[in-house]
């Protein structure tokens, strides 16, 4: 078998709210960039809309499609504010031949659309076979039917919510209110920009007119800072008109000039929190309703990163951010009766890379609200995650925080906490991780090369989960941990996974991202890290996995749980590695049960002290250790010790149950697809 399992189980359609082949559109909408024109009605190819604002302006019901132009490409922000049905979803895709088109929400050179696509508080919608991108730091111009873009273009933007009419008033356009060049297009975030094509070569002096009002800066100073109001573009009161001198040609600022308005420099200006943020596809529940029904595929979402980027060393700047390709964000419930969650997401088949943070995420604020607490209405329910690939994230690929019901399943997870953009990135991330969440499986996924100097495993278990059963997994080269669970969990079961060459974080060197590390490297990582305080977790699990410790690799050892179960694990140490040179142990022994396992090469003695029936073993993996089969071992050479309590797994108590109406509680193959025998146990995750 493969590195990925097939799983032939499909979830009924129902389950997500998305009923796709009966679903049929009542109205099918084109958009082409390169040939479209928003005066056609939209309804068929040659009379195809030319832009996403045409697409927002349009008033669509539920089973109506719109889709894109290949190979073509739409600068700005795609706003879904209408919602579709569970019969009937609103569908956005691609039609043609080539490549497939592209969304890019980076239109200007202060990244204004936060999000490439925006879609607060509705559902029952399907989005595929795009390409999605907004690195907010390296902005295009807008391409718009009345104005069309090149490289000797200049764009000039001016933030102006709810504005119904936004002209530009220049000397370069005789001071004509009305001049042509001089309207502007909505972006749809509250922001307006006008095109100038050719660019201007010589300087100009230029002003907003909003809804008939030209711009002025009368007692702008008493009401912000003067070069702060300037460069947010925000609209201000009074009699004295503001005049901007911009550099010949770029469009970029040279000198601002009117009046009575002070200089800059006396003041810190503040930084726009938006700043930090950048999205490719952000779905937002604000609470008013439950959503549900969201099915997002084939897509590619690229090159997501923010305008700027806190400190990637200050745990709560890190912490804070939320830069995501495709992120379902809901706000926490601010009263028992007003409680709502988002339902049946299915994420599958996607390509996601070069983001700041993260891939994929789903995350539910907690409400601590007595009642509501502890149940299912309290988190974000069904989140399937399968067979994406993600690749040179600054982050992590997938975040479950909130989640009732989570699968990750059959994904990729190549350079983790990569440094592409390192300026934009925290450079830091396990494959996936999951974080106050409940019934969770993560199966049959890979995760490889995961970098940081801290965390940086291939999955890994946070704090306050509950019922979590990572199996079938197989991880190489991730710098962190091999195992990473932290505190304040409960039942949490880590089986038949294979760990290659994990944990091999040193400290106090010099880290590539900057700072050097102070937390090393480690095998099997279980932690009492918790907040408010820490606590141990309660019911871990771990057993019938192998670890491979790498050659010139000394990982550690840390064992701090409650009711901790270690069997039936296979350790081979390679020639020069050292595995347990430290290994700490914060609860008393008694709370350890440690027996079955299988140790070869260079073991630390106080590690094979913990296990009651240890095996003591001769071996060596053969063949390309970057694949699994590697650790396939004939059963005479791994075979379990004969006092060993045969076949003691945990219950997990959602196995066979709706999204996991394909997992089974007790193991019924290891990871190679072997059928497990009861009446003959082995050490490891599988064999031959």
């Amino acid at each position: 078998m493969g590195l990925i399992k097939t799983v032939t189980n499909v979830l009924a359609l129902i389950v997500f709210g998305v009923v796709v082949p009966n679903a049929v559109a009542q109205n099918h909408y084109f958009v082409s960039s390169s040939s479209g024109d928003d005066n056609h009605d939209g309804f068929s190819v040659d009379a195809a809309w030319a832009s996403l604002e045409r697409v927002n302006s349009a008033v669509l019901k539920p089973g109506d499609s719109v889709q894109f132009k290949s190979g073509d490409t739409f600068f700005g922000q795609l706003v879904i504010d209408e919602s579709g049905s569970a019969e009937k979803p609103l569908s956005f895709t691609s039609f043609g031949p080539g490549e497939p088109p592209v969304i890019d929400g980076a239109t200007r050179n202060n990244g204004d659309n936060v999000s490439a696509i925006s879609i607060i508080d509705q559902d029952h919608i399907e989005i595929s076979h795009l390409t999605i991108r907004n690195f907010r730091k390296q902005a295009r111009q807008s391409a718009h039917p009345q104005s069309a873009v090149d490289s000797s273009s200049t764009s000039f933007t001016v933030r102006a919510p709810n504005a119904k009419k936004v002209q530009l008033h220049s000397s370069r356009l005789n001071w004509k209110p009305n001049h042509p060049k001089g309207r502007a297009f909505d972006n749809g975030d509250g922001s307006w920009s006008v095109i100038i094509e050719p660019s201007w070569k010589k300087v100009a002096r230029y002003k907003w007119i909003i809804d008939g009002e030209k711009e002025n800066i009368d007692d702008d100073v008493s009401r912000g800072h003067c070069k702060a109001r300037l460069a947010a573009g925000t609209i201000m009161s009074g009699k004295n008109g503001a005049r901007r001198e911009w550099a010949p040609g770029d469009g970029n600022v040279r000198n601002d000039v009117a009046d009575n308005c002070k200089r800059a420099g006396d003041k810190k200006i503040k930084t726009d929190p938006t700043d930090f943020k950048a999205y490719g596809i952000l779905v937002k529940n604000t609470g008013r309703r439950v959503l549900q029904g969201f099915e997002f595929h084939h897509l590619t979402v690229e090159k997501v990163y923010p305008i700027r980027a806190k400190s990637k060393f200050k745990e709560k700047a890190f912490v804070g951010n939320t830069v995501t390709g495709i992120r379902f964000e809901t706000l926490a419930a601010k009263s028992l009766k007003k409680a709502a969650n988002t339902r049946d997401i299915f994420v599958h088949d996607n390509l996601i890379r070069q983001t700041g943070r993260f891939g994929i995420a789903a995350r539910h604020g907690p409400s601590r609200i007595s009642g509501l607490t502890g149940t299912s209405l309290d988190y974000d329910v069904n989140f399937i995650v399968r067979n994406n690939r993600c690749e040179d994230l600054g982050g992590s690929c997938v975040l479950m925080s909130g989640v009732w019901q989570g699968l990750l399943e059959g994904n990729t997870f190549i350079r983790s906490g990569a440094m592409v953009e390192p300026s934009v990135s925290v450079s830091r991330g396990s494959g996936a991780w999951f974080f106050r969440s409940k019934h969770v499986v993560a199966q049959n996924n890979v995760a490889a090369f995961s970098r940081g100097h801290n965390d940086s495993a291939g999955i890994h278990v946070d704090y306050n989960n509950e019922n979590i059963l990572v199996q079938y997994n197989f991880t190489y080269d991730n710098e962190g941990y091999g195992t990473e669970i932290l505190g304040k969990n409960k039942n949490i079961i880590w089986r038949y996974n294979i760990s290659v060459g994990d944990g091999t974080r040193k400290i106090n060197v010099n880290r590539p991202e900057g700072g050097k590390s102070q937390n090393p490297g480690k095998t099997l990582h279980v932690s009492d890290f918790a907040k408010p305080e820490r606590e141990p977790s309660t019911g871990v699990y771990i057993y019938n996995n192998t670890y491979l410790i790498s050659a010139e690799s000394e990982p550690n050892i840390e064992l701090t749980a409650k009711n901790l179960k270690l069997w039936n694990n296979l350790f081979i140490v390679q020639e020069s590695g050292e595995l347990g040179k430290r290994v700490y142990v914060g609860v008393p022994k008694k709370s350890i049960n440690m027996q079955g396992n299988g140790f070869s090469g260079d073991v630390s003695s106080k590690f094979v002290k913990l296990d009651s029936l240890p095996n003591m073993l001769e071996l060596s993996a053969t063949g390309v250790l970057s694949t699994p089969e590697s650790f396939a071992f004939e059963r005479e050479k791994v075979k379990a010790s004969s006092g060993i309590v045969k076949n003691q797994h945990p219950t997990f108590p959602a196995a066979g149950t709706g999204i996991f109406s394909h997992i089974s509680e007790i193991p019924a193959e290891d990871f190679f697809g072997n059928l497990l025998d009861e009446d003959s146990q082995f050490i490891g995750a599988g064999i031959k």
